[in-house]
């Protein structure tokens, strides 16, 4: 969905629900808490003088040494699947790749043991401007 400068993705909080389980993100359910699968929105506000610099040569991503495998991964699929064998111009500059890219990761050991599985609602881990 392209949205303009000046407006807003509106998303219902009633339809937020785990991917991996039948727990709605709701109040009454304590926002997953309760049953140990916390929900976690990320908001962008809109931060004047900033653009975000979006990647889209796939050998950057794939040597970028801080992104996470699965996020590069995800990145890859989506310019194959959009942009592979579409024309030099499209393989060079995706635009399906013009995206801040989210992903949550443990930095320690125990931290990515603790997290466990994450689910991304919706699907794609990424917003666009």
């Amino acid at each position: 969905t392209n949205i303009g400068r000046n407006e807003r993705c509106g998303v219902s909080p009633m339809a937020w629900m785990a991917t991996d389980t039948d727990v709605p993100c709701t109040k009454p359910e304590k926002f997953g808490m309760f049953h140990g699968r916390p929900c976690i929105m990320v908001k962008l506000n809109k931060v004047f003088g900033w653009e975000p610099e979006p990647f889209y040569n796939m050998t950057e991503i794939k040597s970028h040494p801080q992104m996470p495998q699965q996020l590069k991964y995800h990145i890859q699929k989506i310019w194959s699947k959009e942009c592979e064998g579409k024309g030099k111009s499209l393989e060079d500059r995706c635009p399906h790749l013009r995206m801040v890219w989210t992903s949550c990761e443990g930095e320690t050991a125990a931290d990515i043991e603790n997290l466990g599985w994450v689910s991304y609602t919706p699907k794609q881990v990424s917003y666009t401007d």
